[in-house]
C-alpha cells in the first residue's frame, strides 16, 4: 500500500479512531472496548510479528532504544514482547511440556510487583486459551 493510499483510508474511518500523541507523533487506533484492569496497569503477551510492534517504522514509543535489539534481533527477527501499559517490559517464549505450558520471560530491567503479577496472569490467561496449566518462568 503507498502512503497516499494508506492517507485516504484513515480519512474515511478517522471517525471511528481515537488517537494519542507521543513524541510528536501521532497513533491512530481503534479502541476495542473497557480497559485491561480496574488498577490501570494493561499488560499484554504479544506474539512474535505482531502489528503492535512491526507496523512502525520508529518503535520508540513501544521499545526503549536500549532494549531494540532484544526484542528485534539484527536480521530483524521480532521476537514475543510482553508489554506493560504500551511499553516493552521484556520477552517471553512458550515451553511445552506434557499437559502444561511454561512461559519463559526475560526482562529488560526490574519489573514491579503490581506488573510482574499482572504478566502471571496474562500468562495464566494464555494456558486458559491453550486448556493448560501454565507456569511463569522469570529467567
Amino acid at each position: 500500500m503507498r502512503i497516499s493510499e494508506a492517507r485516504r483510508a484513515l480519512e474515511m474511518v478517522k471517525q471511528e479512531l481515537d488517537q494519542m500523541r507521543a513524541d510528536d507523533q501521532t497513533y491512530w487506533f481503534r479502541n476495542t472496548g473497557p480497559e485491561n484492569l480496574t488498577d490501570g496497569i494493561s499488560t499484554v503477551l504479544l506474539p512474535a510479528y505482531d502489528e503492535f510492534i512491526i507496523s512502525y517504522r520508529d518503535r520508540s514509543a513501544a521499545i526503549q532504544a536500549e532494549n531494540h535489539k532484544k526484542a528485534i534481533s539484527d536480521n530483524g527477527l521480532f521476537r514475543p514482547v510482553i508489554l506493560v501499559n504500551g511499553k516493552a517490559v521484556g520477552t517471553w517464549k512458550r515451553v511445552q511440556q506434557k499437559g502444561k505450558t511454561i512461559i519463559e520471560t526475560n526482562y529488560f530491567g526490574t519489573v514491579a510487583e503490581p506488573e510482574n503479577e499482572r504478566i502471571n496472569i496474562a500468562a495464566k490467561h494464555y494456558g486458559d486459551f491453550l486448556n493448560q496449566e501454565t507456569q511463569l518462568l522469570c529467567i
